[in-house]
């Protein structure tokens, strides 16, 4: 389990997966630095993500670029920006329909080809593709203002200074 926690919550994490019998099969990595995340993430088989609200989860797309295949929630964000094979969906707050989900991938053995699929996935998004993106919407914006002229610098100059106050 990785993620921010305080110790008290940490500890209750640990109980809980006590209670169930479980916490010999987890491996927990609270608050654990960035350049160990990837290290962790790398060992996973599959991650949960049981959000129900998001706009563009990074955490997902880490687990997906060191192919770790997801189950989560069906939400828009996650309908929107994760239309691969590496993340299956299951209705919101469909708690036991996540996990048998993820003991059907587990116990098939569907973890590595949709971890490859995940991998390849989240190779789209690079700084350079983020760059190109943008500028092609600025690009796309300058071009809708109907200036006849062509002259479309104005929309990138710098912002003349503010007058003292």
């Amino acid at each position: 389990m990785i993620g921010f926690a305080s110790s008290e919550a940490g500890e209750a994490v640990r109980a809980k997966a006590g209670r169930l019998g479980i916490l010999d099969s987890l491996e927990f990595a609270f608050n654990a630095p960035r350049r160990d995340v990837h290290a962790i993430l790398s060992r996973a088989r599959l991650l949960l993500y049981p959000s129900l609200t998001d706009a563009f989860p990074l955490s997902l797309l880490e687990s997906l670029s060191c192919g770790v295949p997801a189950v989560a929630y069906d939400i828009p964000a996650i309908r929107l920006n994760y239309n691969t094979p590496a993340v299956e969906r299951v209705r919101p707050l469909d708690r036991a329909g996540m996990a048998l989900r993820a003991a059907g991938i587990l116990e098939g053995g569907r973890w590595e080809e949709m971890g490859r699929a995940g991998a390849e996935f989240s190779g789209r998004f690079t700084w350079e593709a983020a760059r190109s993106a943008e500028w092609n919407a600025l690009r796309r914006i300058a071009d809708a203002d109907g200036d006849s002229r062509g002259d479309r610098a104005h929309f990138f100059r710098p912002a003349a200074p503010s007058p003292p106050s």
